[in-house]
């Protein structure tokens, strides 16, 4: 599901991009992604929250909860008053970063960080594909991954500034057992 989900943000993100500069198209990459979570939890239960998507000001006053993408399963409490129901969320299926810094490290340990500081079944961190940031992740940090009883996965996507110079596809990775296994 996750390696459908991620393929299919990064063609739709780079088919709308043609003339975009390199933070506009990490930023379409972001509501890309959060759109195709959104056609997988399709449902009254579960909420997707992400910047640039105003649907959820209504119950929440925000559009992003803490982290790029949070996929949230949703519950419903009378208010205090008894006159209104609120919702509020009672677990998350999902927690995504995305760090497309292809050389700062700090940048990507502090996202990371967040997402260690999350609980949530599903963890998704996205950094770009074929650069020092990637194979750092998926070869000394491995080690940090902790074992919290979430699941890891790492995305290797193109970074913007490539889109239009490969027809690289973004990998996806689940760590089992200390290993990276492709999704």
């Amino acid at each position: 599901m996750i390696g459908d989900i991620v393929r299919c943000a990064y063609k739709s993100a780079k088919e709308k991009s043609n003339d975009l500069e390199n933070s506009l198209k990490s930023k379409l990459w972001i509501e890309e992604l959060a759109k195709e979570f959104r056609l997988k939890f399709c449902s009254p239960h579960y909420r997707v929250f992400s910047s640039d998507y105003y649907e959820n000001r209504d119950a929440f006053k925000i559009n992003e909860l803490l982290y790029d993408v949070s996929v949230a399963k949703i519950g419903r409490v009378d208010s205090a008053s008894g006159k209104t129901e609120l919702e509020f969320v009672s677990s998350c299926e999902w927690l995504v970063e995305s760090e497309f810094h292809s050389s700062n490290s700090r940048e990507s340990i502090i996202d990371l960080s967040k997402l260690f500081m999350g609980r949530s079944k599903n963890k998704l961190f996205v950094v770009p594909k074929s650069t020092t940031i990637a194979k750092w992740v998926l070869s000394d940090l491995t080690n940090i991954f902790p074992q919290d009883g979430s699941e890891y996965f790492v995305a290797l996507v193109p970074h913007p500034v490539d889109w239009f110079k490969t027809e690289d596809a973004p990998i996806v990775y689940s760590l089992k057992a200390g290993c990276w296994a492709e999704v």
